[in-house]
């Protein structure tokens, strides 16, 4: 529960943001950022990340409409939550940046949702793996596999570690794929980045057992000896034979221009624009005092839309269709 001040602060805030980005309205923007600071557990984090989430939702209007942004935003936090990676704001901003960059890239179908399922299949292993990895090959993973199922390999493929059987602990031994002790060499870049691991320690084990890493027969091959489990299996093959993907993926999402773009969409997307409207007239029928200040401004915009209307109907020639908000 927030205290009186702290509601004030955050309708402040969600007023302000609300103002700056005109599609989402301040009710929308006040229930994100209360659950929000919940999440957090402080309503300072959440009014530093106001900007963030305004960003955020108008973007995913843009693709994929105005419940789904909503829905997805929430989702997209809560998996944060899941993954331990919602406590430092700069962190939350650089993850929010990151997985537009990418829905940018994969398209309206991407579910942002999905990377809380993701999440939860991933239990310890999701606590360790770096944001560098979710962002870039952990999207691929989940579009390839299914958020549920990826997430579940890469928690398999770190247990394998002691849930191997005699053999395939041998085999990895034998190859440099597993120290003396039995462990997985280079244990801390296996759980902060699986796919570089694999990139570099499968594929050197792969050459010391005279097999090619780049040919997919080899890949399955040796992953049949090195990996007891079916699911780490599919996982650790998916990032060999498909590393040039994964790899050409991330350096898209790099140029992809992000929460940026939340900027300029209400300029070029006219449903976004549109929404704009409405969640201001929200905004002034949620301000009671104001009403009968307002009733002249908002009688005056609805002639203008008359105006737009009756001139979109008449001619619609570029020039003219925009006189009747002039």
């Amino acid at each position: 529960m927030t205290t009186p001040e702290e509601t004030a602060q955050l309708s402040k805030s969600a007023l302000r943001s609300s103002a700056k980005y005109n599609s989402v309205d301040a009710t929308t923007m006040h229930e994100r950022l209360r659950d929000t600071s919940m999440s957090m557990r402080s309503v300072d984090k959440a009014v530093e990340l106001s900007d963030t989430i305004t960003q955020w939702t108008v973007v995913l209007q843009s693709l994929k409409g105005k419940d789904k942004a909503i829905e997805e935003g929430r989702k997209f936090f809560t998996a944060l939550d899941v993954l331990g990676k919602n406590v430092d704001p700069k962190e939350v901003r650089g993850l929010f940046d990151g997985y537009i960059k990418a829905l940018g890239v994969e398209g309206a179908d991407m579910d942002l949702g999905g990377v809380l399922q993701m999440g939860r299949r991933m239990k310890s292993a999701g606590g360790t793996v770096s944001n560098r990895f979710l962002m870039t090959t952990g999207v691929g993973l989940g579009r390839d596999m299914g958020d549920e199922r990826a997430g579940n390999a890469l928690s398999m493929m770190q247990q394998q570690e002691v849930q191997a059987t005699k053999q395939a602990k041998e085999f990895g031994q034998k190859n440099g794929l597993r120290g003396k002790d039995g462990k997985f060499v280079d244990r801390s870049l296996l759980q902060s980045d699986p796919d570089m691991w694999a990139w570099k320690n499968v594929t050197a084990a792969m050459k010391r057992a005279k097999l090619d890493p780049d040919k997919n027969e080899d890949v399955n091959t040796f992953l049949q000896s090195a990996y007891s489990n079916s699911s780490a299996r599919d996982v650790v093959s998916k990032l060999m034979t498909q590393k040039e993907q994964y790899q050409g993926k991330a350096a898209q999402f790099e140029k992809s221009p992000g929460l940026a773009a939340a900027g300029k969409i209400s300029a070029m997307d006219p449903f976004v624009a549109y929404e704009g409207v409405f969640a201001q007239l929200r905004n002034i029928a949620a301000q009671a005092p104001l009403m009968d200040a307002a009733a002249a401004s908002v009688s005056k915009l609805s002639g203008a839309i008359g105006n737009f209307a009756k001139d979109f109907s008449e001619d619609d020639t570029a020039g003219k269709i925009g006189k009747g908000l002039g």
